[in-house]
């Protein structure tokens, strides 16, 4: 994986494409982007759905893991409704 500067980009736009693997795009050394080679016959928006996916799935996986970390993993569907009620009215 190789790091790219929006700077280095508008330089020469070929440093996203040339050469294999994945690019991280970075504007003030923060990553903003990830680019990386597609085949004439990839199928966009099935890749689109998968990035979709896991992003889900990551943040699945961070609930669960915060519930875990308050203790909150226990809740009965009572119990959560309860909070959700009050959540609303409050």
């Amino acid at each position: 994986m190789k790091m790219v500067s929006v700077r280095e980009i508008k330089k020469n736009p070929a440093v996203l494409y040339s050469g294999p693997g994945y690019r991280v795009l970075t504007s003030n050394n923060r990553p903003k982007a990830l680019c990386f080679p597609l085949e004439e016959l990839d199928d966009i928006e099935e890749i689109v759905a998968s990035f979709r996916q896991a992003q889900a799935m990551r943040a699945v996986e961070r609930v669960r893991s915060f519930s875990v970390e308050k203790e909150l993993d226990g809740m009965t569907m009572e119990d959560i409704d309860e909070e959700i009620h009050r959540a609303r009215n409050a």
